[in-house]
């Protein structure tokens, strides 16, 4: 052992101050403290260190070993000294450790231990040397590298204590400390940042221009950053991963009180590798669909609460409550005409109302302003209707009978019912052949083609699926099973027009074609210029349908 090291470890054996002078002969004191009772800042808010670069300083470390008698470490740490009480450790007083024999006396107390105002990675540095890297990196919390040849595999004894410049820091100073060490630092996430700035608003009672003045950022930065712990744990992660960059980050805090629509933008973020205003186009399309949820779900509750005193046409007593049915598509539902006297009469006569089974409240987004609703004002979207078509014709058809034998029936009347009818009829003819052409198509198309395919999911992810499609889903078993439900559903959203001639939204034969022949080219099948039923229709591949659902 040189006798530079001599020197050292009888420095750290009796824990005493080391005196030393340097090329510009100035006097440089410090005392070597046990590796083990050297603590970080409690303000540190840098979480990840980079082990390749952590065991490069430390070889730099150990190459100069021999050459300092700081056993190769160029910048001292600077720490204060602080003392376990109840289990926390309160720092000592600026007057405990106002002397070198104050000092030497508290390193001595076995409940004393040195918090670092400065130099993190040489404490974990130094610890990588001092027990070798495997059990170092294990005790850091950290991998171990990828690729690496070093020669700190052994443990080494030497580096049981480390050297320490000794001072006196308040919690304010400790958290200065660790914004001044960490600010210019590359490899710290916006994340860290804002833990800091919350710590010192909760701490210190620091205002955003305060805080703003220490990292050097701007009143609305400073603003910007703390947002982002509003992100759910697993967003937050994914940027202090760097997955995600800050700019994401301020996109998706849009999202902070919808948790599960924040992870799931964040996801298509990450997957599909969007910019930030790929991003932002995504996150403005989810809370337009969250804020028409819940102008739905408003509308709803004002509805069923409205309903239970409502009083339907021609009754006296009112209906008490009206389930509200979402199991269907708005234009399945029949509505009642409040200036048609054929649909009012159905519900004054009896005919139709709370005792039968189809009849229901429901949600339309583009409703007849004519329709009867319990609630115009606050839920003008919610309407009365009948679920059940046939049902409805037949009803009609009952009470058109029994109105001819007790009343004259107006020529105008007569010829709304008959135009209603018509248009029915006209309505349930085109929906037959759209919904012939649907079940043709899905039972020989390649569904297991179209799941793997990146373009169909791109198609899918601009639809809303409706509640009676979505619903099928839970009772799928395989790739197949839930392909078959987002096909049908594709089909039936996109192969529908409002239908003058019906005055009704009716399957369209031309645009279901079209969007099978996309679907079809996706795919891989081979297109004809011939009518649906001849394509050249691709078969499965063989797979057997009770194949696990993949982890999307």
């Amino acid at each position: 052992m040189s006798k530079l090291l001599k020197q050292a470890a009888a420095i750290a054996e009796n824990a005493t101050v080391s005196t030393e002078t340097v090329e510009s002969q100035s006097t440089v004191s410090y005392y070597w403290v046990p590796e083990n009772e050297v603590l970080d800042n409690p303000f540190q808010y840098r979480q990840i260190y980079n082990p390749a670069k952590l065991l490069e300083l430390a070889e730099n470390i150990y190459h100069m070993k021999n050459d300092l008698p700081t056993l190769g470490l160029e910048q001292i740490p600077y720490a204060r000294l602080v003392r376990q009480v109840n289990g926390d450790y309160i720092p000592l007083e600026r007057s405990d450790v106002a002397s070198h024999e104050q000092i030497l006396y508290w390193l001595r107390q076995g409940d004393v231990r040195a918090e670092i105002m400065f130099g993190h990675r040489r404490r974990r540095a130094w610890t990588l040397i001092r027990h070798g890297i495997v059990e170092g990196f294990k005790r850091l919390g950290l991998p171990l590298p990828a690729e690496f040849t070093t020669p700190l595999v052994d443990a080494d004894p030497d580096y049981a204590s480390m050297p320490m410049h000794i001072g006196y820091a308040d919690n304010e100073q400790m958290w200065r400390h660790a914004v001044s060490e960490n600010h210019h630092r590359s490899d710290v996430s916006a994340i860290e940042e804002a833990e800091a700035m919350a710590t010192a608003k909760a701490a210190f009672g620091y205002n955003d221009g305060q805080i703003g003045k220490v990292f050097g950022y701007a009143r609305s930065t400073v603003a910007n950053k703390q947002r982002l712990l509003k992100l759910p744990d697993g967003v937050r992660q994914m940027l202090m991963d760097g997955q995600l960059t800050e700019r994401h980050g301020r996109e998706l805090a849009r999202l902070a009180e919808f948790p599960t629509e924040a992870i799931e933008a964040a996801k298509d973020a990450t997957n599909d590798r969007q910019s930030p205003d790929a991003l932002e186009r995504n996150v403005t399309y989810r809370l337009k669909n969250i804020d028409e949820k819940r102008k739905k779900q408003a509308e709803i509750a004002a509805a069923a609460e409205a309903v239970k005193t409502f009083v339907l046409p021609g009754q006296s007593q009112p209906l008490g409550g009206v389930v509200v049915r979402s199991d269907k598509a708005h234009y399945e539902f029949e509505t009642f005409d409040q200036t048609k006297s054929a649909e009012t009469g159905l519900l004054s006569s009896g005919t139709c109302g709370k005792h039968c089974e189809c009849f229901c409240l429901f949600h339309h987004p583009y409703p007849n302003k004519e329709a009867l609703r319990p609630d115009p004002e606050r839920a003008p979207n919610v309407l009365f209707g009948c679920a059940s078509r046939q049902r409805r014709a037949n009803q009609d058809k009952r009470w058109q009978k029994q109105f001819a034998a007790t009343t004259a029936m107006s020529d105008s009347e007569r010829k709304s019912l008959d135009g209603r009818n018509r248009r029915k009829q006209i309505a349930d003819e085109a929906n037959a052949v759209g919904q012939q052409l649907i079940e043709e198509s899905v039972a020989k198309m390649n569904l297991r083609a179209l799941w793997t395919n990146v373009e169909f999911w791109k198609i899918i992810a601009k639809r809303n699926m409706p509640e009676q499609f979505a619903k099928r889903l839970d009772k799928c078993r395989s790739i197949n099973d839930v392909a078959d439900v987002y096909v049908r559903w594709l089909l039936d959203a996109t192969g529908r027009v409002y239908n003058s001639d019906a005055w009704d939204t009716t399957y369209d034969a031309g645009k279901l074609r079209e969007q099978i022949q996309s679907l079809l080219k996706l795919a891989g099948a081979a297109i004809a210029e011939a009518p649906i039923a001849d394509l050249l229709w691709m078969t499965a591949t063989g797979k057997p349908e009770s194949e696990p659902l993949p982890d999307l």
